[in-house]
């Protein structure tokens, strides 16, 4: 009975948030680039509802991407044991990922955060 009666351990899954510099709004994507939780604080009130509603989808696009270019990694990595050290397959897996599936490498996904960030906000990215 003991087992039927214990809540089963969550698996640890991979989650990437994103949050915006003024703190008011925080999106949480799992690593298949689906969100997870959107947080918006005290901060948002004086946003508008157009406004706040633009917001969590420019923040839920980065953490999306950033999430996404978790996926390029693990699978890259993943893949890369196959070919081992030839330089050759592991510049076509890179290219596969990328351009086959569509997945940013962190780099990518980190240059597009930063140049959302430079044009959208009174920061200095």
């Amino acid at each position: 009975l003991e087992g039927l009666t214990e809540k089963d351990e969550e698996p640890d899954l991979a989650m990437f948030t994103v949050t915006n510099p003024a703190g008011s709004v925080s999106v949480t994507a799992l690593m298949d680039g689906r969100v997870q939780r959107i947080e918006v604080t005290d901060k948002a009130s004086s946003m508008s509802e157009s406004g706040l509603a633009e917001e969590i989808f420019v923040i839920a696009d980065l953490a999306r991407q950033k999430a996404r270019a978790a996926q390029h990694t693990f699978m890259v990595e993943n893949m890369s044991e196959m070919t081992g050290d030839n330089d050759q397959q592991n510049a076509l897996l890179h290219e596969f990922v990328g351009a086959t599936l569509n997945l940013p490498t962190p780099e990518e996904a980190a240059a597009y955060e930063a140049e959302v960030f430079a044009s959208r906000y009174d920061v200095d990215y």
